[in-house]
């Protein structure tokens, strides 16, 4: 199974990715999370292990390549 971060601080654009991507991926073989934040990210990376993540570029706090080198 195939974990995925969809990571957006705008809750709509996170939710229409997942609801997009939930329709054409295999259920049995992938697995969508959202978060809200690079904060939020952080803290879900923490738990678990993401195989692909799809994010923003630009959050308030930091940008998506400082989150991507940090979930590294």
């Amino acid at each position: 199974m195939y974990r995925i971060l969809i990571v957006d601080d705008e809750p709509y654009v996170a939710e229409g990715l997942r609801v997009s991507l939930a329709e054409e991926l295999d259920p049995e073989s992938f697995e969508l999370e959202v978060a809200f934040s690079s904060r939020d990210a952080l803290a879900r990376s923490r738990c678990r292990a993401f195989a692909f993540l799809v994010s923003d570029m630009r959050f308030p706090e930091m940008y998506g390549l400082k989150l991507l080198d940090l979930l590294r």
